[in-house]
């Protein structure tokens, strides 16, 4: 009664079902599909037509590059920097994991953002272009066993701390994944693995 106030609340049912710009699909048994490639084509339908093209990977080796003299964007290209930074957060955070990395340095970014991090974002969205069908596939192996990936990248940042990336599978597939900068600076190699 509280929630159908404003729009009729619907109720689905069967193998495939559609929530918040996701697609589930359950109908290979023990096996689950996130699908958001219709909300990717509609993150490419807005994006600015500079970022046309397609790229193999979301981001450069130099991701990570910030110039001692930027050139700053200006008003409009930030507020679309900014919108299309968050629109990929919500994607990485469900079903893309594959340019989670990339996004997370783009967060970082979206204050202050320079020419070279509008190249960065094209680079990302070049990379989606070329991969919109792309879904994640998940799937446990009914072991129980739950495994961990963690990888560090040692002082990679400007402030010379490090970044941090983590994946979690229960058989196939990441479950849950994280990229982010890292909060101390590590004295070493190992100790930025130790951190993450």
């Amino acid at each position: 009664e509280e929630f159908g106030k404003e729009v009729p609340l619907t109720k689905s049912t069967g193998p495939v079902l559609d929530y918040l710009g996701m697609k589930f699909d359950h109908s290979v048994p023990g096996e689950v599909t996130v699908d958001m490639s219709e909300y990717v084509k509609t993150v490419i339908a807005e994006m600015p037509e500079d970022m046309a093209g397609k790229a193999a990977t979301p981001a450069a080796s130099h991701l990570f590059t910030i110039r001692d003299s930027p050139v700053y964007l200006d008003e409009e290209k930030k507020e679309t920097f900014h919108r299309i930074v968050m629109q990929l957060q919500y994607l990485t955070q469900r079903a893309r994991p594959d340019i989670r990395t990339a996004v997370s340095f783009l967060c970082k970014r979206v204050q202050k953002p320079d020419q070279d991090d509008y190249k960065k974002l094209a680079r990302v969205m070049k990379y989606l272009q070329a991969t919109k069908y792309l879904k994640l596939r998940l799937r446990s192996d009914g072991s129980g066993v739950i495994k961990w990936w963690i990888d560090a990248s040692y002082a990679v940042h400007a402030d010379m701390k490090g970044h941090t990336g983590g994946t979690m599978s229960m058989g196939s597939g990441s479950v849950y994944s994280t990229a982010s900068g890292q909060k101390l600076v590590g004295r070493s190699s190992t100790e930025a693995e130790l951190i993450g």
